[in-house]
């Protein structure tokens, strides 16, 4: 398994209606070489901060992706991206989030979504379960 650049694929596939922890899940797939429309689909719950604006969906999303390595660190590469996140951003919060992009396009979901990803690509290849 090897990282993608999926930075470009990011606008086209929420052009396609997917959201944000949508097109974080499509990524470990295709990372992983396989396609799962179940799971993708499953992931739509985790959107708009789980349907409420709390806890962002390229965040959660960034957790299920890192899950499909089912690697004994997987709780350590979870709260490393968490940790990350409120680093980056400064919240995991949708709605504050959303707010904050109004004056800063470092918040937009695209962004968000597009640094989760390489991220999680980050915190993989760290453990030497993709390579560069």
């Amino acid at each position: 398994m090897k990282r993608i650049d999926y930075n470009e694929k990011v606008s086209e596939l929420r052009k396609s209606g997917l959201c944000c922890a949508q097109i974080v899940v499509n990524a470990g797939l295709d990372i992983r070489g396989e396609e799962n429309p179940q799971m993708v689909r499953a992931a739509r719950t985790l959107c708009s901060g789980m349907q409420n604006q709390k806890t962002c969906g390229a965040l959660t999303g960034g957790a299920l992706m890192l899950g499909m390595w089912d690697a004994p660190k997987t709780g350590a590469m979870v709260r490393e991206l968490d940790n990350w996140f409120e680093t980056e951003f400064t919240t995991s919060a949708c709605a504050k989030l959303l707010q904050m992009k109004k004056t800063d396009e470092h918040y937009s979901c695209a962004n968000l979504i597009r640094a989760s990803i390489n991220k999680c690509q980050d915190i993989l290849s760290a453990q030497g379960l993709i390579e560069e």
